[in-house]
């Protein structure tokens, strides 16, 4: 009997829960591709590592790919989760779980992981893809109308092992040296350090006048200031062995070596305050890219739903799939 409603169509699915009896080159060719597309993801997260942090744009370009191989892979898995039987599905999820992992293993390493996490990696990549895939066979039994923003929090699962695996390879890529110390960019004081030398150098400008004066009058003004004794005490610098006519000769002077170590007691203290933290801060990345990736994941399972609603309407064009009507049985609500 015709499908009285056009649009009341799901995928041509399988549900035989046996082995398979006869070899299906269709399914497994869809099996090697959805393990050929999880090692892509796995190469493409371990690429990513692989670069570093940078705030430069041009290495944050490297991202594109794995957002793309990941809509790509998570798509194609979609679809062969909802039209392939559960023996060649669990064929090819344990396939893709090896694939995704075998990148972790190849030299050179971008990220030093024990070899027993990269395994750990593979069953929790394998778990999230099973959970993904009973999701979507849920969600095509509850939803009559077959369309790609039903599968939300279907992507939102695999997501989520993702995000698992990603916390793990941060915390690993940002392990600290324990002889690390940190170092301030050359220049990145001298604004500051402008500011208060030009302020000083105002202030006993304004005291001794715009003439020219003797090095001797200069230096009993920065004595009477104080400034002088701050200058051999905490810097280390004695103006007396400088020669300088006025301020602003003075200024060209003092502006190295008051830099230099302004900035070796900027890094002193930065150390000393940080050194007791150090060895939590691979713990507190991760746990913060885990939080970030967590506040982001609904914009990427909408993304994911977008590219899934064009991907299977173009495979459906391509007549590599078909929408085919399904008869099933509804439970509803009546009284006895």
């Amino acid at each position: 009997m015709p499908n009285p409603n056009p649009e009341v169509t799901t995928p041509v699915s399988g549900g035989d829960l046996n082995l398979p009896q006869t070899f299906n080159f269709k399914f497994a060719a869809f099996a090697g591709l959805v393990a050929l597309l999880n090692f892509l993801l796995g190469l493409a997260l371990d690429r990513v590592f692989a670069a570093g942090f940078s705030l430069n744009l041009s290495l944050w370009m490297r991202f594109l790919p794995l957002i793309l191989v990941y809509l790509l892979a998570t798509s194609t898995t979609l679809v062969f989760a909802a039209t392939l039987p559960f023996a060649w599905r669990q064929i090819g999820y344990t396939l893709g779980a090896l694939g995704f992992g075998l990148p972790f293993l190849l030299s050179p390493h971008p990220v030093t992981l024990p070899v027993p996490f990269v395994f750990i990696f593979m069953v929790v990549h394998l778990v999230g893809l099973t959970v993904f895939d009973f999701y979507a066979r849920q969600t095509i039994k509850n939803y009559a109308v077959f369309n790609g923003m039903m599968f939300w929090s279907t992507f939102n699962r695999i997501f989520l092992s993702l995000t698992l695996i990603v916390g793990f390879l941060v915390y690993f890529s940002a392990t600290i040296p324990t002889d690390l110390q940190f170092k301030i960019p050359e220049g990145y004081l001298d604004p500051a350090l402008d500011l208060v030398i030009n302020q000083v150098v105002s202030q006993v400008q304004s005291e001794l006048g715009t003439e020219q004066f003797t090095q001797e009058q200069f230096l009993a003004q920065l004595r009477e200031s104080g400034l002088l004794e701050v200058l051999e005490q905490q810097f280390g610098i004695k103006p007396e062995e400088i020669k300088f006519r006025n301020p602003q000769e003075l200024v060209e002077s003092l502006r190295e070596p008051l830099a230099v170590q302004l900035t070796r007691d900027v890094e002193e203290s930065l150390n000393s305050i940080l050194e007791p933290y150090l060895p939590y801060l691979p713990l507190a990345a991760a746990v913060g890219v885990l939080l970030s990736l967590l506040f982001l994941s609904p914009i990427f399972d909408y993304l994911a739903v977008g590219f899934f609603e064009i991907f299977y309407r173009l495979l459906v064009w391509a007549k590599i799939l078909e929408l085919k009507p399904e008869m099933r049985p509804v439970t509803v609500l009546k009284l006895k």
